[in-house]
């Protein structure tokens, strides 16, 4: 059983990523507005992995993230943070759509609209700790920071995470 501080904390963290993601989603348009709630999207992927982490066990909670195609991104989104955090280094880049009033000639693609999309893994600078790279290079790089974080949120929601929750009677995202 879970003490009801430590449920309490893992639920202000669901709810701060909630938050984030939503001021991420409104700041399509800039990397300058999309950077700080990008950074806090990132953050708080990562502080309810790691809770959830805590609460369930290493072992029984990596294996089930891992084997759910959703859940196993936040491995990449693990070093997307640990980039932007430990090195400033910038992990989003600007794809070009071609709204009415936001339609940038010769860099806009047909059909898309504006939105913040990964950086290229070589234009982020190598460190030792490299973990969770392949990851970011394999499923994350120049596709929509969006969609990744709509998949933690789907994993957050994931029935199987439901499953091993109710038996430490906490929530899932």
């Amino acid at each position: 059983m879970v003490d009801t501080n430590e449920r309490h904390i893992h639920d202000l963290a669901l709810g701060a990523f909630e938050s984030s993601y939503e001021r991420f989603s409104a700041q399509r348009h800039s990397v300058e507005a999309a950077y700080a709630p990008a950074g806090e999207a990132l953050f708080w992927t990562i502080v309810c992995d790691d809770g959830y982490e805590a609460i369930l066990g290493k072992n029984l909670y990596r294996s089930s993230r891992s084997s759910d195609v959703d859940g196993s991104l936040i491995v990449g989104v693990r070093w997307a943070r640990n980039r932007m955090t430990h090195q400033r280094a910038l992990v989003l880049d600007k794809h070009y759509g071609t709204e009415l009033g936001t339609l940038v000639l010769g860099r806009g693609v047909l059909g898309t609209v504006d939105h913040m999309k990964w950086a290229l893994a070589d234009a982020v600078p190598r460190t030792e700790r490299d973990f969770g790279r392949p990851t970011y290079e394999e499923r994350l790089q120049g596709r929509a920071i969006s969609e990744t974080i709509e998949a933690c949120r789907r994993w957050f929601r994931s029935e199987s995470l439901a499953r091993m929750c109710q038996s430490r009677d906490i929530r899932p995202g």
